[in-house]
């Protein structure tokens, strides 16, 4: 979002032919018709979290007719008072637009999702993901081949994929806070 740092507290005049405080104090479009970058936070409960193999969480809604959700990047911030169990070593911590996974955390690589599950500490701990790309030999690529009507009005869900079973443990005054800074693109 962008707007002026200064807001005007005076009201608006009655000739609304001229610019008003109102539209001073407004959020401001890019040219193109596009805002920057919007920002979505999700806070999931301990159950929550826990059924993230089997239940995927909505952390954006469906952004309206022919529009997409562009992920930026994501952070997730796991405060916990217990560690999770049952991760599995294929389990991936995914960020999905319709049925399309646009950012990963793998266990695969550095035990990540253990690392931020069942890091337990004095304090919380914190994963930072980007757009996924695919890479074959050296070369990476960024993920295309997505049709606009499979990912256009589609709600961004995270959930946790290559995990047979629901997480175990944790403790009710767990939390994962989930950040997608995003755009969302007219097609």
């Amino acid at each position: 979002m962008i707007t002026h740092t200064k807001v005007s507290g005076k009201s608006d005049g009655v000739d609304d032919t001229k610019v008003q405080p109102s539209d001073w104090n407004a959020e401001h479009a890019i040219a193109d018709g596009y805002t920057l970058m919007h920002v979505a936070t999700k806070i999931l409960t301990n159950d929550e979290v826990i059924s993230l193999p089997t239940t995927s969480v909505e952390i954006l809604a469906a952004p309206g007719a022919n529009k997409i959700i562009i992920p930026i990047m994501t952070v997730l911030h796991a405060n916990w008072v217990a560690d999770y169990g049952g991760i599995d070593a294929g389990a991936i911590i995914c960020i999905r637009l319709a049925n399309v996974d646009v950012m990963q955390l793998t266990e695969t690589i550095a035990s990540s999702v253990s690392s931020l599950l069942t890091g337990g500490g004095p304090d919380g701990v914190s994963a930072m993901l980007g757009p996924l790309y695919k890479v074959a030999s050296s070369t990476v690529y960024g993920i295309s081949g997505m049709y606009d009507s499979d990912i256009a009005n589609k709600a961004l869900n995270i959930v946790i994929s290559g995990n047979a079973l629901d997480l175990t443990g944790g403790d009710a005054g767990n939390t994962l806070k989930v950040i997608v800074y995003y755009m969302v693109m007219d097609v």
